[in-house]
């Protein structure tokens, strides 16, 4: 506290000291908060006990105790709980029997408190747990194969909140950790489940164990079961049953979040998610932050906005399930309460914020000193978070709180109300005067202060009487300031004395005096009576003026004061009696003042002395009954009346009425109570208080009225189940408070009962109000419970009350697995423990049993003193009952099931999925997938394996695998063998048969030995040929790719040259040629093999030397003539230095691969005829010269074909002598075409039949005719005659009529009318025709798309050029056959199959009319070696469709002249001519084509390309190639035909069908017909690239026009 100087010091410096004292006070002023506040939830075990610190600060320093949740203060319990000065709760370790809920698992506050107000902590939650002994289990797990597991580690209800499950680990060792990668087998969640994904067989009979630690020791201990992971196949199609979902998580912010969604199923069941938005629900979008892992959701690093209901569906084709999961994420709550301190003036308004982060608030409470805010019109809430005070009153000062409460927090912060009140300060005051009698003097104070000062004015210590002549009066400046005055316009004596003016506040008070003189003679005011207790002190200043100043002196009785030590007087005039006594004390003083001139005046003053009551001290009787009587008297002993007597019980006003009290009074003597039947009511302090004018005094007695117990709340019977939590409610009242004790009996029935006292623990425990509460109720807990009430007065109370137990259905194993072999009966039983009746029901895979439908299953009941046993019967159990099956008991009190997993032990299915996974030269790493086991453990592998060549029944092997395994390693196998492996699983039931059968290839490697048989021979000086065999097959271990031939001067020091033979440079023969070797040198020789693994070793080194000399040099071999059966060969050969050439070996076949040889012993022979050849005949011919030292190398080949070609068919007109019912043929009217006609082969058939009737197959042609008979008459006829010689044969067709009986002839036949069978009913005819027309009509589609692109605006052609093209087509295809003979052939209609190509069509017919004179038309059929015939459709002849189109045709001609070296030859001619050229060239190539009445114009004007052509034949008919060189000189024979305007007439020798057409360096065999686009394509590449070509090419026959330049026109 501070201090406030005073004293006399100087005014200026009293001031400043003042203020900044005031200053300092209201800086360090300051209300309660809190260092460090307790957390609000403290865990402890009974062994450690627990200290709960809390800390605070302020000024002053605050106290700190403690409550309970309800505010109420804390008792300390010894041994228990106490608190300590520094703030801190502690609870002391205690023994399991000291366990109590009220203390242990109670709600705690802590309170800071100081004068300016008190704060209280949020609720700290007290858990104190008894250590137990506990044990972890795992159980087995079956999962049907597929699926995902579930393992669970099973722990006590009462440790679960306070274990977590660090880890897993598996038998092998395996230790599985909390992770959640998308891609694990093992994912462990944060609350332990262990999830297995896709449980295969391979995962079967595998344990698991968990790993648990306890958050209150830090103790880690494994599980003491370890659950076995069991995979069952499927027995048919199981709906979808969830086996780990959670209703609810709360999670905080920014953590990962697990919402575990896992379900059994066959087909194994899909998982889709999706989220709860306004009641609809919307599919999640799977990102980086929501995982989905194997139907489990898990979201990364939540946000508030993650918060929501999600949903997860789980379906298969059987059926559907769904978990909805709701999601609460919150953030760490923090609270504040601004401004801290809110300082404020009176009458003013006042808010403050309560500023809340975090999420989710539950609720907002507003607290003042510890106590719930109360809210009026003044002060309210305008919303939880802001309170607002519309005008401050001084009762609104001190600490306010907020408390914030969210899902796992409760915060708070305080803020503090302070009014601005500054005590008030003297900023002005007046000084000491003397003044003269009759004169004016003013007195002046200004007073500052906040709320603002009242100041008011004394004169020796009484008020200032107000007259005429003595005014007072203030008001309050500008500055908020009161400026007070008193103003004496007429001095007198009387106006002396000690003025005094006080300003105050709420805040305080100041106050200053000073004396004022009035010159003149002595003066006293007069002095009221004064009234004095007895026993105080009287102190009295003697209000004397004058000036100078008067001596005072005071007496009393005559007697000058002080005449005893009790007694002393002042300088000042003032008089002070200590312990005032009515007998020495009272009476008349007198006051006296004499100045130096002996001017006295006196003055009197009363003193009353005046006597308190005092009471006489009383006492209620020590031991009272209920019932008693009591009276109990106040009795006055002294005391000045009036006395008035009040009686009080507990500091409140006695209600006589209500407690049946009767008082009797005794006037100012006393006063008495009379209690006729006192009771526990009446306990209490009873005060008599006296009051007369002197004060008042009183007395307290205490009663204690000792009240035997009685019922408050008497228990009553309760019934529960087991399980359950159950309290009895014992609370008794009397005086002392009754101790409640709880005692259970142990006897069975009344006559022997005994009751034994309850010692406390977690399962049973006595609560603080006396109620007995037990937790997880077992049947032993059933039977009688005593309840007394003692306080050692009367009879001790209490009651039995009795607690039924019942038992709800159960079992007592929650799991079990029963074993049975394939073929033995299944018998399994449930046993449900509970009070009858029971209910038990069966399902098998969680779909429910029916025993009148399911006839394999039998089912029996029968029921047991503590319940019900079913049992399930299945006389052949197989596959299908390997399930879970599952018994569910109810009965009136609860529900329950178990589960048996049934397994049906049989034999292993053989192993699947054997892969080789690793191969090598010598070994081989199998593996293979667990088969199903059979519901037994696989206990071995057996493996079978042999060549591709061996037998299973002598040349096999086998190994054994532990059962354990699933792949292993063989080794001592043979490099590039076959090997076939067999695989077959054992259990305890036996051994499955053998799985699949894999084929294994072992790798290839290095070769092992080297290549046999190495020969070297010497061919030259500087050659040597050197020949091997390959290696032995065992020792190749691989494919042979090649050898490597080392060759080396022999015996010197340089490294082997080695020269490589590829695979590909050898055949059956292993060859070699080493050269640029040296004349007459010994060398050695290796040879060594390789594989795509190495080099193999070397072969034995082997010597040759090369020779002396040379054989001859290879001749060179000619053709100098020939005829149709011999040729003239000649030969040179060049010089060499070589031994001279002693013969030749000529050599030459035909067709067949055997080469003949001819021997010429004459070395100076150079010409040779080999005659006897066949005619028309292409032959091959080599030669090699040889001497002493050998042959020489072949010579190229030369290829020539004899004379003569295929036989030429006449006209029909010159072959047939038709008649009525024969025709002669003219069979010399063939030709022979060069070689004489061998036979002939005739054929014939009625028109409109299918089949063909063979005349003769092997016609003589030495006849000249030859009569065809047994003709109708007047009938069409077909005649198909071929011709052969030794070129090759030609095959002809004819049509007649034969004559009518009368020798007339018979109306021609009109196209349309032709008997043939109808195409359409033939499918593979129709169905062709249908997909070219739709194709056609694609392309055409395309191309006028494609053309209208590329002319914007067209020019059509003319109705005259329309009519024109219309008349010049004539047909549209041609046969690649008749390129080179004649077609005469009556008209027929023209079917179309589809082509792989766009515009391709295969003719059967042709559509050409037949003349109006009857000649008819032949169809020759080239047969032999000759290829097959091919048709393709002819583009009409184009015309140019406008100026531009034509100039650009012009321009792409002088450029191809132009890169052809023709450019100078163009340029002689003018614009015109060169027009006329181009015209003229594309006018010849349309007019080529097949059906146009012209032929080629390029053969009649160019004879020596005819000749050509025709000297060619038969090789070179299908294909005519016209070269321009570009070198040579221009011919003007050229440019004078082209710009010719004759056309010849059709000629039958010319080539009519042929097409011509500009096609640069393009093959002459391509037949491949190109599209618009490709053409255009293809022309201006040749354009681009025929600078770089040494000639142009044109290209002039039936396979050469594919595209042409003037179709880039079109």
């Amino acid at each position: 506290m501070c201090r406030i100087l005073s004293g006399r010091f100087q005014l200026g410096y009293w001031i400043i000291v003042l203020v900044i004292g005031l200053q300092e006070c209201a800086q360090s002023f300051r209300g309660p908060t809190f260092t460090k506040e307790p957390p609000n939830k403290i865990v402890f075990h009974n062994s450690s006990g627990a200290i709960i610190p809390c800390h605070g600060t302020g000024v002053p320093q605050p106290t700190i105790h403690w409550t309970k949740g309800d505010w109420t203060r804390l008792p300390n319990i010894p041994g228990l709980r106490h608190s300590r000065q520094d703030g801190s709760l502690v609870f002391q370790p205690f023994r399991a029997e000291e366990y109590r809920q009220d203390i242990h698992g109670a709600v705690y506050r802590c309170i800071a408190t100081n004068s300016f107000g008190s704060v209280g902590s949020t609720e700290v939650h007290v858990r104190g747990v008894v250590l137990q002994e506990y044990q972890a289990h795992v159980y087995d797990e079956y999962v049907i194969h597929g699926n995902t597991a579930v393992f669970r580690c099973q722990v006590p209800d009462f440790m679960k909140e306070f274990l977590t499950v660090t880890s897993w680990t598996r038998d092998d060792g395996l230790v599985i950790v909390h992770h959640k990668n998308a891609g694990a087998k093992y994912i462990v969640l944060k609350d332990g489940e262990l999830h297995i994904r896709n449980a295969a067989r391979g995962d079967s009979f595998k344990k698991y164990r968990c790993l648990v630690k306890n958050t209150l020791t830090g103790n880690v201990t494994p599980s003491v079961s370890a659950g076995t992971l069991i995979v069952t196949d499927p027995t048919g199609s199981i709906p979808p049953r969830i086996t780990s979902g959670r209703p609810g998580i709360l999670i905080r912010e920014g953590e990962n979040a697990e919402l575990p969604c896992t379900a059994q199923g066959y087909p194994v069941p899909q998982y889709t998610w999706y989220r709860r938005e306004n009641n609809r629900l919307v599919p999640l979008v799977i990102s980086n932050q929501m995982i989905l892992v194997n139907g489990s959701l898990f979201i990364e690093r939540t946000r508030p906005q993650d918060t929501g209901k999600y949903i997860c569906i789980v379906n298969n084709s059987v059926g559907e399930v769904r978990v909805e999961t709701e999601l609460t994420v919150y953030g760490n709550l923090s609270v504040s309460l601004f401004p801290a301190q809110l300082t404020t003036e009176s009458g003013r308004s006042a808010t403050l914020n309560c500023s809340v982060q975090g999420y989710p608030v539950h609720s907002i409470t507003w607290f003042k000193d510890t106590r719930h805010l109360a809210t009026s019109n003044r002060v309210r809430l305008i919303a939880n978070q802001v309170l607002h005070i519309t005008s401050v009153l001084r009762e609104d000062q001190g600490m306010y709180q907020c408390f914030v409460y969210g899902s796992l927090q409760s915060i708070q912060s305080s803020a503090q109300i302070v009014l601005s009140e500054d005590a008030p300060v003297l900023k002005y005051v007046f000084n000491r005067q003397t003044v003269q009698p009759g004169e004016r003097f003013s007195l002046r104070c200004v007073a500052a202060g906040n709320p603002i000062p009242r100041v008011t004015w004394s004169l020796d210590s009484r008020p200032i009487p107000e007259n005429h002549r003595v005014q007072y009066g203030d008001f309050v400046s500008i500055h908020a300031e009161v400026v007070s005055f008193v103003n004496v316009s007429s001095a007198r004596s009387e106006d002396g004395g000690v003025y005094e003016c006080r300003a105050q506040n709420e805040a305080g008070s100041v106050s200053h005096k000073e004396r004022v003189d009035v010159l003149g003679p002595p003066f006293i005011r007069s002095m009221n009576n004064v009234t004095v207790v007895d026993g105080d002190s009287l102190f009295y200043h003697c209000p004397a003026s004058g000036f100078p100043l008067p001596t005072i002196t005071w007496s009393k009785d005559g007697r000058e004061l002080p005449f005893n030590e009790r007694q002393q007087v002042n300088m000042n005039g003032s008089f002070y009696v200590k312990d005032v006594t009515r007998e020495t004390d009272e009476g008349t003083y007198i006051c006296t003042a004499i100045n130096k001139q002996k001017e006295r005046i006196q003055k009197e003053l009363h003193v009353r002395v005046m006597k308190k009551p005092r009471i006489n001290p009383f006492a209620f009787p020590k031991f009272l009954a209920e019932g008693n009587h009591v009276i109990v008297t106040c009795s006055v002993l002294t005391g000045d009346p009036p006395i008035t007597i009040r009686w009080l019980k507990d500091g409140m006003t006695l209600n006589k009425k209500m407690l049946n009290i009767d008082e009797s009074s005794m006037g100012h003597l006393g006063s008495a109570l009379v209690f006729n039947s006192v009771g526990r009511s009446h306990n209490g302090n009873y005060t008599c208080l006296a009051e007369n004018a002197a004060g008042e005094s009183n007395f307290t007695a205490t009663m204690l009225v000792n009240v035997p117990p009685r019922w408050r709340v008497e228990p009553v019977d309760a019934t529960a189940v087991v399980g359950d939590s159950v309290v009895f409610d014992c609370q008794a009242e009397g005086y002392p408070q009754p101790l409640i004790r709880w005692k259970k009996a142990t006897g069975g029935n009344s006559a022997s009962r005994n009751f034994k006292s309850i010692i406390s623990n977690y399962h049973i425990q006595t609560l603080e109000n006396g109620s007995l509460s037990i937790k997880d109720l077992t049947e032993e807990d059933r039977g009688h419970y005593l309840c007394e009430a003692a306080n050692g007065v009367g009879a001790d109370l209490s009651t039995v009350v009795k607690l039924s137990v019942h038992v709800a259905a159960h079992f007592k194993t929650p799991f079990r697995v029963h074993r049975v072999s394939k073929g033995d009966s299944l018998n399994i039983q449930c046993e449900a423990t509970g009070e009858n009746p029971i209910k038990i029901e069966w399902s098998k895979d969680k779909v429910m049993l029916n025993s009148n439908t399911e006839t394999r299953y039998n089912i029996k009941d029968e029921l047991t003193t503590k319940g019900k046993i079913s049992t399930l019967m299945v006389t052949t159990p197989d596959r299908r009952d390997s399930a879970l099956f599952s018994c569910t008991a109810t009965n009136a009190f609860g529900k329950d099931d178990t589960n048996i997993q049934v397994l049906v032990e049989e034999v292993p299915d053989p192993p699947s999925e054997i892969l080789a996974t690793d191969v090598s030269s010598r070994g081989v790493v199998l593996s293979w997938s667990v088969p199903y086991t059979g519901n037994s453990p696989v206990t071995k592998y057996v493996l079978y394996w042999k060549t591709a060549s061996g037998s299973w029944s002598t040349d096999v092997k086998k190994t054994e695998i532990p059962g354990s395994n699933t792949s292993i390693s063989i080794s001592g196998l043979m490099p590039m063998t076959t090997y076939y492996f067999k695989l077959q699983a054992e259990n305890a039931i036996g051994r499955s048969s053998f799985g699949e059968v894999i084929t294994v290839t072992t790798d290839e490697e290095v070769p092992s030995e080297a290549p046999m048989h190495v020969e070297a021979i010497p061919l030259s000086t500087h050659s040597i040929r050197v020949l091997w065999k390959p290696p032995p097959a065992s020792g190749t271990h691989g494919k042979i790719r090649g050898y490597y031939v080392g060759h080396k001067i022999r015996n010197s020091a340089d490294h082997l040259i080695y020269k490589t033979i590829e695979e590909s440079e050898f055949d059956s023969t292993l060859e070699c040629t080493i050269t640029n070797l040296r004349r007459g040198t010994e060398y050695s020789i290796i040879v060594q093999a390789f594989n795509n693994r190495g080099t193999g070793p070397p072969s034995k080194e082997i010597y040759v030397k090369t020779h002396e000399n040379d054989p001859p040099p290879c001749p060179v071999l000619r053709v100098v003539s020939s005829t149709s059966t011999a040729v003239v060969l000649g030969w040179d050969i060049p010089s060499a230095d070589s031994t001279p050439v002693k013969g030749y070996k000529l050599f030459y076949r035909a067709e067949l691969p055997e080469w003949d040889e001819i021997e010429v012993p004459d070395p100076s022979q150079s010409q040779y005829t080999l005659r006897s050849l066949s005619c028309g005949t292409r032959y091959q011919f080599h030669i090699i010269a040889y001497n002493d030292v050998g042959r020489s190398d072949p010579s190229d080949v030369v290829s020539l074909m004899t004379q003569g070609g295929s036989p030429i068919a006449p006209e029909k007109m010159a072959l047939l002598s038709i008649n009525t019912t024969f025709v002669v043929l003219n069979l010399y009217a063939w030709k022979n075409g060069g070689c004489p006609i061998s036979f002939f082969v005739v054929q014939y058939k009625a028109k409109g039949q299918r089949e063909w009737v063979l005349v003769s197959s092997n016609l003589d042609p030495r006849h000249e005719e030859f009569v065809v008979t047994g003709l109708n008459p007047a009938t069409w006829y077909n005649l198909l005659m071929s011709a052969h010689n030794e070129a090759g044969a030609t095959e002809a067709e004819y049509v007649f009529a034969t004559l009518t009986v009368t020798g007339g002839t018979i109306t021609p036949i009109v196209a349309g009318r032709e008997e043939s069978p109808l195409f359409y009913r033939n499918l593979s005819v129709l169905v062709p025709i249908v997909c070219a027309i739709v194709v056609l009509l694609v392309i055409t589609l395309v191309i006028l798309i494609v053309c209208l692109k590329k002319n914007r605006n067209p020019d059509y052609a003319t109705p005259s050029q329309n009519q024109e093209n219309r008349t010049e087509q004539k047909g549209d295809n041609i046969s690649m056959a008749s390129v080179g003979k004649k077609v005469y052939e009556t008209p027929r209609e023209t079917l179309y199959y589809p082509s792989p190509y766009a515009t391709t069509r295969i003719s059967m017919y042709s559509a050409d009319s037949e003349s109006s004179s009857g000649q008819t038309n032949s169809l020759q059929r080239p047969s032999g070696t000759h290829r097959a015939e091919h048709t393709y459709d002819v583009p009409f002849p184009q015309k140019f469709r406008d100026p531009s189109s034509y100039s650009a045709a012009v321009h792409d001609y002088q450029q191809l002249f132009t890169e052809a070296g023709l450019h100078h030859f163009v340029e002689s001619f003018d614009i015109d001519q060169r027009h006329l050229i181009v015209q003229r060239m594309c006018l010849q190539t349309y007019e080529a084509k097949p059906g146009h009445q012209r032929s080629s114009s390029l053969y009649h004007q160019h004879p020596h390309l005819h000749n050509h052509h025709e000297q060619q034949q038969p090789d070179l008919q299908h294909q005519h190639i016209y070269r321009l060189n570009r070198h040579s000189e221009p011919n003007s024979r050229f440019a004078h035909d082209y710009l010719s305007e004759g056309n010849s007439d059709e000629d039958e020798g010319s080539l009519s069908g042929d097409k011509a057409c500009f096609q640069g360096g393009g093959n002459t065999t391509d037949s491949h017909e190109m599209s618009e686009a490709e053409c255009d394509r293809d022309y201006h590449q040749h354009l681009r690239k025929s600078s770089h070509s040494p000639f142009v090419k044109f290209r002039i026959g039936p396979l050469a026009t594919n595209c042409g330049l003037c179709a880039d026109n079109e």
